[in-house]
């Protein structure tokens, strides 16, 4: 249980929370207000254009989104600044206004499924954004006093809240996207979810910072940099890792074996019969033993490292092991995913949940078992390739095949 949460923490906080934590540690040991002067002429837009480098690259409309209002967002607060601008009252004014749009902004990008940069969904997206600047500039003039009382009125006791000049709304807002920021990632472990969580961590610590010189425009660059980090951590995640199963895949195979010595075993695993398997209860219920296969793989013994190697077939590496050290904790294996079941989806289920089940006649479920064929090779003088290694454990597989499948063969 404890490992568990250790790793969901860990995997929030690793990529997404580097990049403020960069920020704090600078500000910490180079002078706070002098060392924002130096990186604030030459950050922002830095992070702008690889920001938008990225996005076109990778066709991230989120990316896109999340920048512009981060950039309009600190452009309207440079302008309107609440001290020293032109008008003290409207500065006010927009900081409790754009404090109430970035959260529901972001809040709403890392919701929206990715659609692409240039796509009609996603230039609606910046079409939206850039809309809001009139809105919100005719909505100040409009009437200051009405907008200054819906912004700022209060919501508690002051004394809760006496730490920010943020209004209490905003506060609210952002503790509550935040929360469900937290849950969506918990539920669904995306890279993007965490990136997001802590872009909006960043920006409400730009928007408490206000009164700090530069403060702002630093700490909102540094939620754009958050975002790009997760664009480019979810990008390696989807070359090195399988979708479908989570395991690592066959680039990372590759990588791995430069890491490794000149004594392991490899073992490839394919599914039997998984072509008809598939063919007569359709690609859904593949899916599932194939996800099945690998969550009985990865819980291996013996320090084996699987990753999904294409199609049915596994490959599992016994780093510093020989072929008769790895051949027990296959065996077990095996013998685990053989005498494992798992229930049938129907094909078709009714939408909604009939308010009366009839018990006559009621079929019972389908299940379903699936073995594996094994077959092992190892490198023990050095001399092997890491490919001769894989063809030699190939040709051993072809050997479980043909001698009745659902064994491990040398």
């Amino acid at each position: 249980m404890l490992s568990a949460i250790a790793r969901v923490l860990f995997s929030l906080c690793v990529p997404g929370s580097l990049p403020l934590v960069g920020l704090l540690l600078y500000l910490k040991t180079a002078s706070g207000p002098e060392a924002l002067s130096r990186i604030v002429p030459i950050y922002p837009s830095a992070v702008l254009v690889v920001g938008f480098l990225l996005a076109w690259r990778f066709n991230r409309s989120q990316l896109v989104s999340a920048l512009f209002v981060l950039t309009l967002a600190d452009r309207m607060l440079l302008y309107f600044s609440w001290e020293s601008g032109p008008d003290p009252v409207l500065g006010r004014l927009v900081l409790g206004a754009t404090s109430l749009l970035i959260p529901i902004n972001l809040g709403i990008f890392s919701m929206l499924k990715e659609r692409g940069v240039f796509t009609w969904r996603g230039i609606l997206r910046i079409v939206l954004i850039g809309a809001q600047v009139p809105l919100l500039a005719f909505l100040l003039q409009y009437n200051k006093q009405v907008t200054e009382a819906l912004i700022f009125h209060p919501l508690v006791n002051e004394r809760f809240v006496s730490w920010s000049s943020l209004p209490q709304s905003s506060i609210a807002l952002f503790l509550t996207i935040l929360l469900l920021m937290l849950f969506r990632f918990i539920y669904s472990r995306k890279v993007t979810e965490s990136g997001f969580f802590w872009a909006l961590i960043t920006s409400f610590l730009a928007l408490h910072h206000f009164r700090v010189e530069h403060a702002t425009t630093a700490y909102l660059a540094t939620a754009g940099l958050t975002l790009i980090v997760s664009v480019v951590e979810m990008s390696y995640f989807m070359a090195y890792r399988d979708e479908l199963t989570g395991l690592p895949a066959r680039r990372a195979l590759k990588e791995y074996f430069l890491r490794l010595g000149s004594r392991y075993a490899v073992a490839m695993i394919d599914i039997d019969y998984f072509k008809k398997f598939n063919d007569r209860y359709g690609h859904d219920v593949g899916d599932q033993v194939l996800r099945m296969v690998a969550s009985h793989l990865a819980r291996m013994s013996g320090g084996v490292k699987v990753f999904r190697y294409g199609g049915e077939e596994f490959t599992a590496v016994f780093p510093n092991k020989s072929v008769d050290e790895a051949i027990p904790h296959l065996e077990g294996t095996r013998k685990v995913i053989e005498t494992s079941q798992f229930m049938l989806r129907r094909r078709l289920r009714p939408r909604t949940k009939p308010q009366k089940i009839e018990s006559k006649g009621i079929k019972k479920r389908k299940t379903a078992s699936v073995t594996i064929s094994i077959g092992v090779a190892g490198r023990e003088n050095g001399k092997a390739a890491p490919d001769a290694v894989i063809k030699a454990a190939d040709k051993a597989l072809y050997r479980a095949k043909r001698s009745g499948r659902n064994r491990v063969s040398v």
